[in-house]
């Protein structure tokens, strides 16, 4: 499991370094690095269900994932997951035309 790093303060956007507050605001990164990390760790747990073909599960796991942190990752996995789900329903019916 990689460390999340978060390049800026989620309250002032100051650049950071590897610490524990903010030097520009002195906010408290602590509580928001483990949600960082946890969004990351469930992204994760996404890709082994969409490798399995568990789309429904893969979808939720990252709308749980996007409600800790919102990625391009998260976003681009849900737009696919979607349109496959979405060829998945047009392949179910393309038999009654």
């Amino acid at each position: 499991m990689q460390k999340t790093v978060l390049f800026r303060c989620p309250v002032c956007r100051a650049r950071l370094r590897d610490a524990v507050a903010c030097s520009r605001c002195g906010s408290t990164l602590e509580q928001v690095q483990r949600m960082a990390q946890q969004a990351d760790d469930l992204e994760g747990v996404a890709i082994a269900f969409l490798a399995d073909e568990n789309l429904i599960q893969a979808q939720r796991t990252l709308r749980a994932a996007r409600k800790l942190r919102r990625s391009h990752l998260s976003s681009a996995l849900l737009q696919f997951i979607e349109y496959r789900l979405m060829s998945r329903r047009a392949c179910d019916f393309s038999h009654l035309e």
